[in-house]
């Protein structure tokens, strides 16, 4: 099964990220976008594992967030990562005063790699994808400035290791176990 460890959002950021994307779609951009009940924030890609290895993950981790208090984040700018000819991932940011995604990110990296987990090398950049493959054009960049996130803070007190399945042509999350903070 193909995992991930992530954070999930609020009702009311969901609805700001799906505002947006119509906001977008109303200004002719084409992507492929990230259905509403998709959205999260990816703390760890762990990629293919056994069933057995959820017990193995869990263990790892059920006692290691004793020093991260739950913390609130928001929505706060929009970003993208280039593609050769179009944006590959276009993505909202958050605001994260405590740094308490970084917190998480950190033990949840060091204690994966204690039972056999490679650590991530590139830098952590919390993100929510809002799109894939965006068509680029010569206002698109003006298109996503545009837009303003109107949520507020959101409460981040558990994280979740998630399957990801494809059911029919879509992607499906399913949480596998929460461990809250």
């Amino acid at each position: 099964m193909r995992t991930f460890i992530a954070v999930h959002l609020n009702q009311e950021a969901i609805d700001d990220l799906t505002n947006m994307q119509k906001y977008l779609k109303g200004n002719n951009v084409k992507a492929r976008y990230t259905p509403e009940d998709n959205f999260h924030i990816t703390l760890k890609f762990l990629g293919e594992i056994e069933y057995a290895d959820i017990q193995r993950i869990y263990d790892a981790l059920k006692d290691k967030f004793t020093d991260i208090k739950p913390f609130y984040i928001r929505l706060n700018k929009v970003g993208y990562f280039p593609g050769d000819k179009n944006i590959r991932v276009l993505w909202a940011g958050v605001s994260d005063k405590k740094r308490g995604l970084n917190a998480l990110y950190n033990v949840i990296n060091r204690e994966l790699s204690g039972i056999g987990y490679s650590e991530d090398k590139r830098p952590f950049r919390s993100h929510v994808t809002i799109a894939r493959e965006v068509e680029k054009n010569s206002e698109i960049i003006k298109v996503i400035k545009g837009y303003k996130f109107t949520s507020g803070e959101f409460l981040i007190d558990r994280i979740s290791l998630m399957d990801s399945r494809i059911d029919g042509n879509k992607r499906v999350y399913t949480p596998l176990f929460d461990i809250r903070l």
